[in-house]
């Protein structure tokens, strides 16, 4: 018959305690036939053992406007102020903006949805991602003089790089035709913002 053994370390003054649960039923807790460290909650899961090496989740957020909202007169920069979060698990969300938790590596997406409000036609479309008040993105899409009165132009914007914690990102967008008399609204539920910790 094989034995069990349990030993304490050389050293250090701390009492190690095996306790049961509280049931009514005999357990059996069986050992492998191999040499290794148990895992525990408290423990990350290495990149060898199958998993990320992290104790803490990644952070990851689903932002988006629900209604309509100014996007300013023609050559404007303008904010986009998503004003809902339904999936945020750092709560870092507020009003038209996100403070980023944990440093790391991470991938932005956004989706603008312009659609005329009044005047004639649109040439051009941008969206940026703004860092901490600084544009770092620039995305452009030709609106070919069309009119947008009724169909709209929806502008897709993604990048992935390091950011910081406590670095904060907005999205602006912008209508070019070279009149003022053209406003347009961004649309809502056709605006997002996707926020994904990748490291």
């Amino acid at each position: 018959m094989s034995k069990v053994a349990i030993k304490g370390a050389d050293t250090g003054t701390g009492v190690f305690t095996l306790e049961s649960p509280a049931t009514n039923t005999d357990r059996t807790l069986t050992l492998p036939d191999n040499t290794g460290t148990i895992l525990t909650s408290g423990a990350p899961v290495t990149v060898a053992q199958g998993g990320t090496g992290r104790t803490t989740a990644l952070a990851e957020a689903a932002i988006t406007l629900t209604s309509n909202s100014s996007a300013g007169a023609d050559n404007t920069y303008v904010k986009v102020n998503f004003n809902s979060a339904p999936f945020d698990n750092y709560s870092g969300f507020s009003t038209g903006q996100y403070t980023i938790p944990v440093t790391g590596v991470y991938a932005l997406s956004t989706t603008v949805y312009f659609r005329q409000a009044s005047g004639g036609t649109a040439n051009q479309f941008i969206v940026r991602f703004y860092k901490n008040g600084t544009a770092f993105t620039y995305v452009e899409v030709d609106g070919n003089g069309a009119s947008m009165l009724f169909h709209g132009m929806a502008v897709t914007s993604t990048w992935n790089g390091s950011l910081s914690a406590g670095d904060v990102i907005t999205v602006y967008g912008l209508h070019s035709y070279g009149s003022a008399a053209n406003t347009y609204n961004f649309v809502g539920n056709g605006c997002t913002l996707n926020i994904r910790q990748l490291s």
